[in-house]
């Protein structure tokens, strides 16, 4: 597996294959992330496991929020000055 992005259909197809077949790389997945400019995590679901693992593989400095809940995520990219197109 690779951290990298998948771009092309059969790159994209044999990555889903070994995805579920092979270990998950999260801490390489959100370093390479960071490193080509992510600077925002938001984690959305009931739990908030995925959002722990951000501050615990890039730091507490990274910012990382989690929303439960669609109102969450709303007030979240609201927040944000992000808007729904």
């Amino acid at each position: 597996m690779t951290a990298e992005p998948a771009t092309e259909p059969e790159e994209i197809r044999a990555r889903l294959i070994e995805q579920l077949t092979a270990p998950v790389r999260w801490s390489q997945t959100l370093t390479s992330m960071k490193e080509t400019g992510a600077d925002r995590f938001l984690e959305v679901g009931s739990g908030k496991v995925l959002t722990g693992l951000v501050r615990r593989t890039l730091g507490r400095d990274t910012e990382s929020a989690h929303a439960g809940t669609y109102e969450d995520m709303q007030n979240l990219l609201e927040a944000a000055s992000i808007s729904e197109s």
